[in-house]
């Protein structure tokens, strides 16, 4: 009898003791050590940003015209829409290029991606400032301008207090308007391709040749005729955008091309925009001498 007593304390104190255990880790991972946390890997950010590219059309978000903007901004708001469609020809001194923020953000953003959307800007506002892990720091949205007028437009920053400056933030503010705040926005970005295809840009160069030197010129030099409303950016070249902008990586470049490129009739295949894209990658482009 006493040896069945001593098994059942044995059990009852391991019981209790794996019990007390789990009480432990379960308040121990509530609580915010402010440990150093791994970052997740660029594939896994990838990914999560492939499934919310998917499940976007689940989400509600109406666009809103810059015409319907409150008679106390509306001036600003179209100033801006307007900078967003002739960056080059109203402001060329930031923009000394033949590049236009429309030339990817089709439609001054008033978009949501997808195919033949362009990179949708649509809801942007609500989600600065926001972290950027390339930069190791937070940024505002008029920093993030910036950036594209450096590196995009190669081009000069806008002074913070500018008049220009005010306009694209109200314009953003506006198209935001509807938006909560840091909620995702998930067509906000570029989809990752998922073809694992191994880029040639021989193969590239052939398709450059027959389905894009047409707009983007043989040399990568674009077309440009000053009031006539054409403007096809270079994409390779002195007056394309620099080896510091974003097109400058194979998987944004390839992304865009393959869900916009050729213009209003996308057609290319995954593996194609991939050819495409890393034969444009190895043309002779501007190097980003700023800070």
């Amino acid at each position: 009898m006493s040896k069945w007593l001593s098994h059942v304390t044995f059990f009852s104190v391991a019981i209790l003791i794996g019990f007390l255990l789990y009480l432990f880790l379960f308040f121990f991972y509530q609580l915010d050590l402010n440990w150093p946390k791994v970052p997740p890997s660029e594939a896994a950010i990838e990914k999560k940003l492939a499934k919310e590219h998917l499940s976007f059309k689940n989400l509600k978000f109406d666009l809103v015209d810059p015409q319907d903007a409150p008679d106390a901004i509306k001036k600003m708001v179209n100033e801006g829409y307007h900078l967003m469609l002739y960056t080059h020809e109203t402001i060329p001194q930031y923009a000394p290029h033949p590049i236009n923020c429309t030339n990817c953000h089709f439609a001054g953003g008033l978009s949501l991606g997808g195919v033949g959307g362009g990179i949708s800007l649509a809801g942007i506002a609500a989600k600065y400032p926001t972290w950027n892990r390339a930069r190791d720091r937070v940024e505002s949205l008029a920093q993030r301008i910036n950036d594209c007028f450096a590196y995009s437009l190669n081009g000069k920053p806008l002074p913070l207090d500018s008049n220009e400056m005010l306009a694209f933030l109200t314009y953003f503010q506006w198209i935001s308007s509807n938006y909560p705040i840091y909620q995702p926005a998930p067509w906000l970005g570029l989809i990752p391709l998922k073809s694992t295809h191994q880029p040639n840009p021989i193969k590239g160069k052939e398709i450059y040749a027959i389905r894009c030197a047409t707009c983007h010129g043989q040399n990568g030099e674009g077309m440009h005729r000053e009031g006539h409303d054409v403007n096809i950016p270079a994409v390779f070249g002195e007056k394309s955008f620099n080896d510091a902008a974003g097109m400058s990586h194979l998987s944004l470049l390839s992304s865009f091309v393959y869900h916009n490129m050729p213009f209003e009739e996308p057609h290319l295949s995954e593996e194609e925009a991939l050819d495409v894209s890393a034969f444009i990658l190895q043309q002779p482009r501007p190097v980003y001498s700023g800070p």
